[in-house]
């Protein structure tokens, strides 16, 4: 991330948030890292709107701790182009793989994902899959998220 002229990334941490806690402290990093511990799992969104309330930026960039992905610069250009021109409330990088069967598969048409799928025992090739990285435009997210009861969730 430092190497993508990042200055700040922001944790959300959860199954072993101590551990991840006491190794970014022991390491001299250029980038300033925030680690948002949660106490109960929130998942992918609840991870976002808890941080999105953190920061001033109308898009964040969302990575999943769990999927290892090698990004230049270009491709976050690319994917903040595709990003503006959608008007997108959330823009996902998709990666084509030559072998499917580890990974759930998202179908796409038009700049716009149909349906996710989840693993499959089917290795078809030149798939496209998650690659764990998203732009999330963090302001619709906050004007948009309700409860079932109508009531709009706050921060």
């Amino acid at each position: 991330m430092e190497q993508l002229g990042f200055k700040t990334a922001i944790l959300a941490l959860g199954y072993k948030a101590e551990q991840v806690v006491e190794y970014l402290i022991t390491e001299k990093l250029e980038i300033e890292i925030i680690p948002i511990i949660e106490s109960q799992p929130l998942g992918t969104g609840g991870a976002i709107l808890k941080v999105s309330g953190l920061t001033r930026n109308d898009n964040l960039i969302v990575l999943n701790g769990d999927t290892l992905i090698r990004i230049e610069s270009s491709d976050l250009e690319g994917l903040e182009q595709l990003h503006q021109e959608l008007g997108a409330f959330c823009t996902l990088l998709v990666s084509k793989v030559e072998d499917a069967s580890r990974f759930g598969t998202v179908t796409v048409q038009n700049g716009c994902v149909l349906n996710f799928s989840e693993k499959t025992s089917n290795n078809a090739a030149n798939l496209l899959v998650n690659s764990g990285v998203m732009l999330v435009d963090a302001a619709k997210l906050k004007s948009t998220l309700f409860e079932k009861d109508g009531t709009q969730i706050s921060i």
